[in-house]
């Protein structure tokens, strides 16, 4: 699996994204990743609407740089109630490769059962045993809210993994920090729990990169 330096590139929307690929490349195949290596191999675009900023890195795949490569586009699937969902984001994806020339392999996370979602939708199936209390909290409060106003709006997936995180980390500065995006340790014993046999979503997401990193 070294050979991914050399020949595959993976496209992500977030710096949250990146960090998570990186350590499912560690957990999977064993491949570190060096602070210069992540943006080269795991590339972060800012957003989906940015992926022709890279059709240079894309093509190289066509021009003899990476011979044998592969690119990954991993993205979030998004909600049907913003006009996205599974196969809205797949025929948008489809429709660029026609109009950018550019050739790639795509995983899109979803929960699979409405066919529509994000990468938290992923994470929240893969937190610790130990604290899904946490997460019950979180429906009380999603209940209690909707109950005062139907004006309020419902905080996204994003804050639910936000809020995980803040439970499981001390007050001090320096363990904060760890809650943020870029400084997020996905293989830290006790918060995660990785279990590709036992959990649908993450074992598709290893199937693609089995299949697409070789």
């Amino acid at each position: 699996m070294d050979n991914i330096l050399q020949k595959h590139r993976i496209f992500v929307e977030g710096k949250a994204d990146q960090v998570f690929i990186r350590d499912m490349l560690k957990l999977f195949y064993d491949i570190s990743l060096n602070e210069e290596q992540l943006p080269q191999i795991i590339i972060n675009i800012n957003g989906k609407d940015r992926l022709h900023k890279f059709v240079p890195t894309l093509q190289e795949i066509n021009n003899g740089k990476r011979n044998g490569g592969n690119n990954l586009v991993i993205f979030d699937s998004d909600y049907y109630e913003i006009d996205s969902g599974i196969e809205t984001r797949q025929s948008w994806l489809e429709g660029l490769k026609s109009e950018l020339g550019i050739k790639f392999q795509c995983f899109l996370f979803t929960d699979k059962k409405e066919k529509e979602g994000t990468i938290e939708s992923l994470l929240e199936t893969c937190i610790h045993p130990e604290h899904k209390g946490i997460f019950s909290c979180w429906e009380g409060f999603e209940q209690c809210v909707k109950g005062v106003s139907e004006k309020y709006t419902i905080p996204a997936k994003k804050s639910k993994i936000y809020l995980y995180l803040e439970c499981l980390h001390g007050p001090t500065k320096k363990e904060k920090d760890k809650i943020k995006d870029p400084n997020r340790d996905f293989l830290e014993e006790g918060i995660w729990n990785f279990d590709v046999i036992n959990n649908p979503l993450l074992n598709e997401l290893k199937i693609f990169l089995d299949k697409h990193l070789s």
